[in-house]
């Protein structure tokens, strides 16, 4: 069974779909009518992953306990037109079948940038394919433990541990939590919060003269109107990075490098810096940042359905691989 349901109108769907939560009542709905030994690909969106709200989580218990969960082909940002900022997934799993010890994941990789990205090739799913179907395994591919999902609050939302550039990455299985020696508590990653300060003065009764946007490719003078009252603006001084909640999955993030880039951003953005004796640089973190395994971490760690929306909070919850400390 093939699915791609049209989230959001849940409310649409006759029972045995007891959710009325849309993307949710769709997987459920699936659940309930797959034959025997039969095997169902449904496009969920990362929500269905991770959320820990009752529902969401029984779901995916369910799938590890009374169906078997065998893949997950992780998508690009974006690959649906109509949901630019939304992450999807393609979730895999049979009924009446033994839960095997290992689930595979793949990374579909992107062409392009939301929202002009073109839609996925075909043959862009072919090393998908080979991985799940034939176990033939690249680079974008990797196995995580059953028992290591069980252990972790039953999420399934496990994010490709390549990364942008690493033409060397081996497939293998990944441990939620695997030991590195050279890694603070013997984690492979480490949360961002740690080692990040919130910056942004506020401009108060200061005269505001250089008012800047951010895009994926920096900081540039704001091109709309400023509001009337610049009180609650923010300053962005050299070292500082700043973005905008609203559009941190597409990769709108910026460093300030220098004095002539500095300037004031609306109150909704996000400004901060690494701390002092933090072991990666600005450029290091911004490069992750940018990155498609940074994005995706980006996009698990924001809240929304529609408008995702990553706030100071959340991007201190966001893992940064210890790989970062290699350069300073």
């Amino acid at each position: 069974m093939l699915a791609n349901p049209p989230f959001g109108r849940g409310h649409l769907l006759p029972q045995p779909a007891a959710s009325s939560v849309g993307e949710l009542a769709y997987l459920e709905l699936s659940m309930a009518i797959l034959k025997p030994r039969g095997r169902c690909a449904v496009v969920v969106p990362d929500g269905i992953l991770f959320r820990d709200e009752g529902p969401f989580r029984r779901a995916r218990e369910r799938l590890l306990t009374e169906f078997a969960v065998v893949g997950v082909v992780r998508l690009p940002v974006g690959t649906f037109a109509s949901a630019p900022t939304i992450r999807t997934n393609v979730l895999i799993f049979e009924r009446d079948s033994e839960q095997p010890d290992v689930i595979r994941y793949y990374q579909v990789q992107s062409t392009g940038s939301p929202p002009t990205r073109p839609p996925l090739e075909s043959d862009a799913l072919a090393g998908a394919v080979a991985w799940l179907c034939h176990g033939k395994p690249d680079r974008y591919s990797w196995e995580v433990r059953a028992q290591d999902v069980r252990c972790g609050d039953w999420s399934l939302d496990i994010p490709w541990p390549g990364t942008e550039g690493d033409n060397q990455a081996p497939a293998g299985q990944l441990h939620l939590l695997p030991d590195k020696p050279n890694a603070p508590n013997n984690q492979a990653t480490v949360q961002l919060g740690a080692w990040i300060e919130k910056r942004g003065m506020t401009a108060g009764s200061q005269t505001v003269e250089r008012f800047l946007g951010v895009s994926k490719h920096g900081f540039a003078p704001f091109k709309g109107k400023p509001a009337s009252d610049t009180r609650r603006y923010r300053r962005v001084e050299t070292g500082d990075l700043a973005y905008n909640p609203m559009r941190a999955a597409l990769g709108a993030i910026a460093l300030c490098q220098s004095p002539h880039e500095a300037g004031w951003v609306s109150p909704a953005y996000v400004v901060f810096r690494p701390k002092d004796g933090a072991p990666f640089s600005g450029t290091n973190l911004l490069r992750f940042l940018r990155s498609p395994a940074g994005m995706i971490e980006t996009d698990r760690h924001s809240h929304g359905s529609v408008r995702r929306r990553l706030r100071y909070k959340d991007l201190g919850q966001m893992a940064v691989p210890v790989q970062l400390y290699d350069s300073v």
